[in-house]
């Protein structure tokens, strides 16, 4: 018994050892995925964007623009991903390093995919160089995955449980709060963020509706027009379905923010994570289907949505503020 608590006591634990590598790491991933983004970006400025999606042009390929576009969204969900692990790891998470796991072994295959499209799909030659940088992040992604996976420091460190508008506390009467409780600080960004997205989404269906009168649905569903497609009416519907449905989520959020339920935090989740989906996913099908490329504007709004619905999404799950006020 005595061993035991010698050997508990002894256990190291805390942001020490290889742990901080580890951190200095984290920190610095951020910026560098951040200017991958950027670079990505650039490729979508005109003259790029027409020297390697235009057939008469030496630099054209078929899949350049399914590539840079996949690139790029790919890139945008790691770097939203980075900062939630630097989140759980400051925090001392418990579910830590599997989310860190998750996102070595998400990075590593990435990579490999890339080199291998770049390769195979368009035809370029892998240099020496890449292939060196590819090692070395497989190498790496193995040797802190067997890391996390191992070391009695993170085992003992990331102790942690994450709740969301936990309520396995009973509420006394009279009691002192966890935290600060009610609709202020940044709940009410959060809830005018909400009333704008709500009339966003109204606007967005009240033009998604005008698609299906007037000389525009003849347009794009009359096979001798050229701005037709075969998908166009399949994709309109969906579209304008997907949007009424957003627009309802929308509401009743705003209801269950107002009303302060306790399901709120889940259901915000739940709703940025889909409607973030539904942007890039809605981006893709459009560039991939009706070769639509996206325009100054729409990368934009691109870049707000998935930037805001990151930050909520952090918000909703480390805040004291929405622990304590969503109680109903």
């Amino acid at each position: 018994m005595e061993l035991a608590l010698v050997l508990s006591a002894e256990e190291p634990r805390g942001i020490g050892g290889w742990l901080v590598l580890m951190a200095i790491g984290l920190v610095i991933q951020p910026f560098r995925l951040l200017s991958f983004v950027a670079q990505d970006l650039r490729a979508f400025e005109s003259d790029t964007w027409r020297r390697l999606t235009t057939p008469s042009s030496p630099a054209y390929h078929p899949a350049w623009g399914l590539v840079l576009v996949a690139e790029t969204v790919a890139n945008g969900l790691f770097l939203a991903g980075s900062f939630v692990l630097l989140y759980l790891f400051f925090k001392k998470r418990a579910v830590f390093p599997r989310v860190a796991i998750g996102f070595l072994v998400a990075s590593a295959l990435f990579q490999v995919l890339e080199v291998v499209v770049t390769g195979a799909l368009l035809g370029s030659a892998t240099q020496g160089k890449e292939i060196g940088q590819l090692m070395l992040a497989v190498v790496s992604a193995a040797v802190w995955i067997a890391y996390l996976a191992l070391s009695r420091r993170v085992a003992a460190t990331f102790v942690e449980e994450l709740r969301v508008g936990d309520r396995s506390a009973p509420v006394v009467p009279g009691a002192a709060a966890p935290g600060p409780a009610g609709l202020g600080g940044w709940l009410w960004l959060m809830g005018i963020a909400l009333v704008v997205e709500s009339t966003r989404l109204f606007g967005g269906l009240m033009q998604a509706l005008g698609g299906f009168g007037g000389d525009r649905w003849p347009t794009l569903t009359t096979p001798s027009n050229p701005a037709q497609h075969p998908a166009w009416a399949a994709l309109h519907v969906v579209e304008t379905l997907a949007i009424a449905g957003f627009m309802v989520g929308a509401v009743v959020l705003l209801y269950v923010f107002f009303k302060m339920r306790t399901g709120f935090p889940r259901k915000a989740i739940g709703f940025m994570a889909a409607y973030v989906g539904f942007v890039l996913a809605e981006v893709l099908v459009g560039y991939v289907l009706l070769d639509i490329t996206p325009t100054e504007r729409q990368r934009s709004e691109i870049v707000r949505v998935v930037l805001s619905g990151a930050a909520g999404i952090a918000y909703l799950i480390r805040s004291r503020r929405v622990a304590a006020t969503f109680v109903r």
